[in-house]
């Protein structure tokens, strides 16, 4: 049996070996069962035991251990400490694992995941190289060859094939890099044919002409580009042409997006199902290009790279519209007012009911905020309300669905156009049809030098008008004070003193109050930044009482001196 160690792959074993948080947790996974997982507690389990514990109760982390991504880390044990317990756990798991989802966990969720399969194949992958690598067990390797070529039987089957999905870019890509790996195997040369054929289609479908990803979340856009720059790394140009030229002409737009969609402080906004993150910076190949250095700026607060020429971008066929006031020097970035506007459907997966939100940071805080992922399980009531409109900064209308579960998607449309704006004002306007008996619209006019912006919002009744509710809901960070007097909020920095100001400029609200959105087992609103975990937020909520809504609220940030009347 032959097998091929590309340099790619040979880089990537040896990177395990020097990263000393691997070697670290390779040991303890080995001698004393405790499973690391990245962004949960290190939990002491007998994963032989049972592969289906779920100690935190969380899907995220089974599907990490179904996934084996505990694979680098005994590698790194084994490779940086010679222990040969290393390698008998490692195949152990595999034997146990096998052993269970033929038996009692032949029905278990995780056996076989579209995700998890794609994933557990290359971490295989990766523990055949290093035992090809020094020369190690080769009465082990057929073993887990044979597992791996399992993975690939089930991967290049259409039925478990999930298109037009991250996870089927993912479930591809290790179709490819499994033909790669075995270059003798008749089943190479199609297994790679199908993979690249199938990785060309989700490319164009993957990414809007803009550049940008269509699973509604910047923590994806970024996610699905380091898929496509592995692919690219990964295979020689002339293995995967077509698809190479893509790429290259693809990453310098979706770099562009990353630039401007980043907030001042260097990190991803957290929309949809994206986790609070440093904005990515493995875009090295594309270091020649000026996109790469505006994302360098951005990255590294101005520190390297060069600024870009634009403050303010639309894309109307992902649906974002970005505005900042500036550019800051080196090191004065936090500075920035940073205002994200979002509206549109692509694709329903990672995508939460949020047209028409929008979220605020400036001068280094967050002013308007969204939900976060929390978890992917969806069937959580704490999911259910993250992924829906009342976790959103959007309008909405009390007694109908409250969530998107059952709602089917229109086609496909354009969902964010430039309208007329006053002098030094970019305006917008976002269209959603995902509100069931109505057409709604939000525009947003922003003045972002003088830090304020208009939203108005209409909601139109689809059939026989009624009198019925309507709410505009503003989702604020737990850190700011709220104070309510008459059709004014005012939030207020608990830090520097400076102030958000809204103010009802339509038509006037029967209320204005703090309201808690009654998630079960939940007390008030809440946000999550990071997986798994959530945090107060505060909701401040807009009532009116109509056979339409025309709301229009301006929104004002003020330093921490003086008294706002709302003249202005």
């Amino acid at each position: 049996m032959k097998i091929h160690v590309p340099t790619a792959l040979k880089r990537r074993i040896e990177s395990f070996q020097a990263n000393d948080a691997l070697v670290a947790a390779g040991g303890r996974l080995v001698h004393d069962d405790v499973v690391a997982v990245p962004g949960y507690p290190d939990t002491a389990v007998r994963l032989f035991d049972d592969w289906a514990v779920n100690p935190h109760q969380s899907r995220s982390w089974q599907w990490s251990v179904a996934a084996f991504r505990f694979m680098p880390s005994v590698i790194a044990h084994h490779a940086r400490n010679d222990d040969a317990a290393a390698l008998e756990w490692a195949l152990q798991a595999l034997r146990s694992w096998q052993k269970a989802i033929r038996g009692k966990l032949k029905r278990y969720e995780f056996a076989r995941n579209d995700h998890a399969v794609a994933a557990q194949a290359e971490n295989l992958v990766f523990l055949l190289a290093h035992l090809h690598m020094r020369g190690l067990r080769e009465e082990a390797h057929q073993e887990v060859a044979a597992a791996i070529h399992g993975h690939a039987d089930l991967l290049a089957t259409e039925e478990f094939y999930s298109r037009h999905t991250n996870h089927g870019i993912e479930q591809a890509r290790t179709l490819a890099v499994i033909a790669d790996l075995f270059p003798d195997d008749p089943r190479s040369p199609a297994r790679m044919a199908l993979a690249i054929d199938r990785l060309v289609d989700e490319l164009d479908f993957a990414f809007t002409r803009e550049g940008v990803h269509v699973e509604n979340s910047p923590g994806y856009h970024a996610y699905v580009c380091l898929s496509f720059l592995k692919i690219r790394d990964y295979f020689p140009q002339g293995e995967i042409a077509a698809l190479a030229d893509r790429i290259d002409a693809l990453m310098p737009r979706a770099m562009r997006y990353l630039v401007h969609v980043s907030r001042p402080d260097g990190t991803l906004p957290v929309i949809g199902d994206t986790v609070e993150a440093p904005v990515p910076t493995y875009f090295r190949r594309y270091r020649a290009t000026r996109d790469y250095a505006h994302l360098r700026y951005v990255a590294t607060d101005g520190a390297e790279g060069v600024p870009p020429p634009h403050t303010t971008v639309l894309y109307p066929q992902a649906g974002y519209f970005i505005a900042r006031d500036a550019w800051y020097p080196p090191g004065e970035g936090r500075r920035a007012f940073h205002l994200v506007f979002r509206c549109g459907y692509r694709s329903g997966y990672h995508r939460h009911d949020d047209d028409l939100s929008l979220v605020l940071y400036c001068e280094g805080e967050d002013w308007l905020i969204d939900s976060g992922a929390y978890s992917y399980a969806e069937q959580d009531p704490l999911r259910r309300y993250m992924r829906s409109k009342w976790a959103h900064n959007v309008p909405v209308v009390p007694g109908r669905p409250a969530d998107r579960w059952d709602w089917v998607p229109p086609a496909a449309v354009l969902p964010m156009l430039r309208i007329p704006s006053t002098q030094g004002a970019g305006a917008v306007r976002g269209i959603s049809h995902s509100y069931p008996g109505h057409v709604a619209m939000r525009d947003v006019q922003v003045d972002a030098v003088a830090r304020e912006f208009t939203v108005v919002d209409s909601l139109i009744q689809s059939g026989k008008p009624r009198r019925r509710n309507y709410l505009s809901l503003w989702h604020v960070p737990a850190d700011k004070s709220v104070r309510i007097e008459g059709q004014q909020v005012t939030l207020e920095s608990k830090v520097t003193g400076r102030r958000l100001v809204i103010d009802n400029m339509g038509r006037r609200a029967n209320e204005v109050r703090l309201l808690d959105p009654a998630i079960p087992g939940v007390d008030g609103p809440v946000v999550s930044r990071i997986a798994g975990r959530v945090e107060p937020a505060q909701l401040v909520a807009f009532e009116w009482s109509a056979n339409h809504l025309h709301a229009m609220l301006r929104f004002r940030l003020l330093d921490g001196e003086g008294v706002d009347d709302g003249s202005q």
